[in-house]
């Protein structure tokens, strides 16, 4: 198990170091290079290889025991080349924008499944399995709904639950069911995010949304959905310190959770490995398996030369994945959207990101490697 300063050490360089705070710009040293994976190193696959022309990340972790995916959205169906890669590498998908409550339910009493439904149509098309992202979530709601009086919000919960779960009864994998529920900042009870339906229901909101959800689709798995809880700062050590009582309370009230979703944005200069592990631990613990939902590594303090820059992300894919994958629980890693061309990092920096396994061109980077040797850790159930 490494600590942060052992983990710094080892995926950043010296030009990454001359942008981090002194102190812990001393502590950084050049970062390894990053092996293959095991199917591309048998093959010397290049580095500028298709992504269609390597072995399939999803077969590597079945191989394994686990599954491997990614987060999509309407690019799937709109970019071949796009839908292409996704069919290849993963072996389940996650919606992205599509099933948020405001996009589907930006005007009362109006629901719109357009795209929803051209996105499970891809799944079924592809054979691939689906979940869906996300019922409740205290961000990303439509105005009439803030306005709404408390009843009236608490109806909408169940109402909302009840169409889009019971439309595609038997068809879903999973539901992230409630969305990161906490937000210290809020300064409420467990360290919940305040929002619509917190301010209508108070903490029930999330027992209620999964009892609804169990209720609608017995066969779907129910997750709770939650952020940052790798970060080292006083934000992500706040919200491990909250975030167990909170389950616990949920777990003895008889809330049918069925698995627990670990977003990991992973910001580089600010991971505490040996906090998160042991949260993964205590999780496990309470008999409950994990998703990685949401992986991604944010390059922003990251050198501009693409060769130099995607070394490092890679080194952070490979350190992270390679702790992590020790633990039993972990049985699904998701990216959030497989090219860079997808991320959601993209228009957050002047320049264009590289986050992600595959470039802007779907064309193979380092993390691709680093991500498949972590992949092929055999689970140790």
């Amino acid at each position: 198990m490494v600590s942060r300063r052992q983990f710094m050490q080892r995926m950043l360089g010296l030009s990454a170091a001359a942008m981090l705070p002194p102190a812990m710009a001393n502590a950084v040293k050049k970062a390894p290079a990053i092996k293959t994976g095991q199917a591309a190193a048998a093959t010397a696959v290049a580095q500028s290889s298709a992504g269609t022309e390597v072995e399939s990340l999803h077969q590597i972790a079945a191989a394994s025991g686990r599954m491997f995916g990614s987060a999509f959205d309407m690019a799937s169906v709109n970019d071949p080349q796009y839908g292409e890669l996704l069919r290849h590498h993963c072996g389940i998908l996650t919606t992205d924008y599509q099933f948020k409550f405001a996009t589907l339910r930006w005007r009362e009493e109006s629901i719109n499944y357009y795209k929803a439904d051209q996105l499970v149509a891809f799944c079924q098309s592809a054979g691939l399995p689906i979940r869906g992202h996300t019922l409740i979530w205290n961000e990303w709601n439509p105005e009439w709904l803030k306005q709404a009086a408390p009843s009236h919000v608490a109806y909408w919960l169940d109402r909302h639950i009840e169409e889009v779960v019971g439309r595609y009864a038997g068809k879903f994998h999973s539901w992230d069911v409630v969305n990161e529920p906490m937000w210290p900042g809020h300064n409420k009870e467990f360290g919940l995010r305040s929002g619509p339906w917190f301010r209508a229901m108070g903490p029930a909101y999330i027992k209620r949304a999964f009892e609804v959800t169990a209720r609608t689709d017995p066969a779907a798995k129910r997750v709770l959905n939650e952020a940052w809880l790798e970060r080292a700062d006083h934000w992500g050590r706040g919200l491990r310190a909250a975030f167990l009582p909170m389950l616990d309370q949920l777990l003895e009230q008889g809330t049918p959770i069925d698995a627990i979703g670990l977003q990991c944005h992973l910001a580089p200069d600010n991971l505490d490995m040996d906090a998160f592990l042991q949260l993964v631990e205590q999780i496990q613990q309470r008999g409950l398996p994990i998703y990685v939902t949401e992986l991604d590594v944010n390059d922003q303090i990251f050198a501009d030369d693409i060769a130099e820059r995607d070394q490092h992300v890679a080194a952070v894919y490979s350190d992270f994945l390679q702790e992590l994958l020790q633990q039993p629980g972990i049985e699904i890693i998701q990216t959030w959207q497989l090219s860079d061309k997808y991320s959601f990092y993209q228009g957050r920096q002047e320049r264009q990101v590289r986050v992600l396994p595959f470039d802007r061109e779907m064309q193979v980077k380092p993390a691709y490697h680093a991500i498949a040797q972590a992949l092929a850790i055999p689970r140790n159930d």
